[in-house]
């Protein structure tokens, strides 16, 4: 099992906020999809829309494809536990079963706005 990995310094996020303040405004109340959001640079990626997301009132969501939900969960508790992110399992390779395989309900996926795409093979 994973040992929890510590959120990122809140210096680190009100720097990372400061910097990209007029980026987050396209996606008040706007739900994305993100793949590779459970990796090294998606864990930060979700750490920062987070951190806006609680800061400036977004009220935006992200649905998160992960092949390992569980595995996430046990190293991100403090992230796995937001209501504002939903993770659902799957592979980018076989993304048509993934919904199917999550349990999530299909009102959860519908109505993405953005896509971010950040995975490597």
């Amino acid at each position: 099992m994973p040992i929890p990995v510590k959120p990122l310094p809140t210096e680190d996020l009100d720097h990372v906020l400061a910097h990209t303040e007029g980026l987050w405004e396209e996606l008040r109340g706007q739900r994305i999809f993100i793949t590779g959001g459970t990796g090294f640079f998606g864990c930060w990626l979700l750490e920062s829309f987070a951190w806006a997301n609680d800061h400036l009132g977004l009220n935006a969501s992200a649905v998160v494809l992960t092949r390992n939900p569980k595995s996430f969960a046990a190293k991100m508790p403090h992230l796995a536990g937001r209501s504002d992110l939903i993770f659902i399992a799957g592979d980018v390779r076989d993304f048509s079963a993934a919904g199917r395989k999550s349990g999530v309900p299909t009102a959860n996926i519908s109505a993405i706005r953005f896509q971010v795409s950040n995975f490597g093979f």
